[in-house]
């Protein structure tokens, strides 16, 4: 019979949405025994939510540039459709299934009842968020130490989406990586808990980069919990230069100038300086 899973020192519930970078990170959390719950947000369970969504992002960024966000996702689809798959197979180590006793709840929304209802009733510590839907206070605020959102990008320069993207679409290879950083009411401002880089060498795209930044932060977030069940109080660190602009989805057109001059380029110099 097997041993019996001891119970978290450190108690962490994970807020975010399946997914093998989700599954990477409850994997970690697993072997460190901190996880105390799971809550997968689904807010897309009709036509009418996917298109009310729609009409969201089309006020906020453009229904013009809302239409390429879509093309993208659909050329991305039928021209990359295991690129995902094979990142994480080079980049992360297999995920383990989760302990039978983890439990895992999906809700429409992280900001409901229901939701705030199971948070309470597990009793974080800490809450990691990642993927999600914007947070509000009464939901983030119901960790007992902090909420923590892992962020693709280093902060404060690439904020909003995609920002590993945008980061290597600007040449900017000194700035690829993740930011773990306090939840707050303004996306991606809260306080930073740590900066992590990773470099760019010549078989990587912006898929692998991602999944590196993302490795990055797990790491980031498992330190914390070392930190905590030592009784110690978790990073802060200050930011470096100025809030950059929220930047907006993906769309087609800026991939391909991505794929086809960008991508090339970037990896022709990693080549010249022998990066992986």
């Amino acid at each position: 019979m097997p041993d019996a899973v001891p119970p978290p020192t450190v108690r962490v519930v994970v807020l975010s949405k399946p997914h093998p970078l989700t599954s990477h990170l409850l994997s970690r959390l697993a072997e460190r025994h901190a996880l105390a719950g799971v809550i997968y947000e689904d807010r897309f369970r009709s036509l009418g939510d996917r298109l009310r969504y729609l009409r969201r992002n089309a006020r906020r960024e453009g229904w013009w540039h809302t239409a390429w966000v879509l093309a993208y996702e659909v050329f991305d689809r039928l021209t990359r459709p295991s690129a995902l798959g094979d990142a994480v197979v080079r980049v992360l180590p297999p995920a383990r299934p989760l302990p039978n006793d983890v439990p895992v709840r999906t809700v429409r929304s992280l900001n409901s009842a229901e939701a705030r209802a199971l948070i309470t009733d597990w009793a974080p510590d800490l809450l990691v968020v990642h993927a999600t839907g914007i947070l509000n206070r009464a939901t983030f605020e119901l960790a007992r130490v902090a909420a923590l959102n892992i962020h693709c990008g280093v902060l404060p320069e690439y904020r909003g989406h995609a920002s590993t993207f945008h980061a290597l679409a600007h040449g900017d290879l000194g700035n690829l990586g993740v930011t773990v950083h306090h939840v707050a009411p303004t996306v991606d401002t809260g306080a930073a808990v740590a900066v992590a880089r990773v470099p760019f060498g010549r078989d990587d795209d912006d898929v692998t980069i991602w999944c590196r930044a993302f490795a990055a932060g797990t790491d980031v977030v498992l330190r914390q919990v070392d930190r905590l069940s030592r009784g110690e109080p978790v990073d802060a660190v200050p930011y470096e230069g100025q809030f950059g602009p929220h930047y907006r989805r993906r769309a087609l057109p800026e991939h391909l100038r991505f794929t086809w001059f960008a991508l090339p380029r970037l990896r022709r110099s990693a080549g010249q300086h022998g990066e992986r």
